[in-house]
């Protein structure tokens, strides 16, 4: 956490310096993967656009404290608690390496008993818009266990 927390105070501030929303923007797809933050959480044309859409209408001093809050907050002492099934689909084959992502997952889990991890191979952070079809699947798995 100490360690991020100079990277988590800089996105804030990058981000204080973002225009105001517009909330009655609509979808630009056409810029969408000219958005560095879009092409970074998905890899297809329509999850980019989402992406980039939500960024525009998305309040930023709202999205900088949360990005704060996410990468400075570290519950990782108490997931061994967690005794409900657990099943995290994670992305692989994105902006992440593959071995990186499978190792980063297993690390963070290690600890959840009878954790199931489950790659969606070709995604970036937002796997139901890059593999529509297999985070529907893995879903429904996870669901009728």
């Amino acid at each position: 956490v100490d360690a991020l927390r100079p990277q988590a105070e800089a996105m804030r501030a990058a981000l204080a310096k973002a225009p105001a929303p517009d909330f009655a923007a609509k979808p630009d797809c056409e810029h969408a993967a000219s958005n560095p933050l879009a092409v970074r959480m998905s890899l297809s044309p329509a999850g980019r656009c989402i992406v980039a859409h939500g960024q525009a209408v998305s309040d930023p001093r709202v999205t900088g404290q949360a990005m704060v809050d996410d990468m400075t907050t570290d519950l990782r002492s108490r997931v061994a608690a967690i005794k409900a099934p657990v099943t995290l689909l994670y992305p692989r084959g994105g902006p992440v390496p593959s071995a990186m992502a499978d190792a980063l997952y297993a690390a963070a889990y290690k600890d959840v008993a009878g954790a199931r991890l489950v790659p969606i191979d070709g995604s970036a952070h937002f796997i139901m818009q890059d593999q529509p079809a297999a985070f529907a699947t893995a879903l429904d798995a996870a669901l009728a266990r």
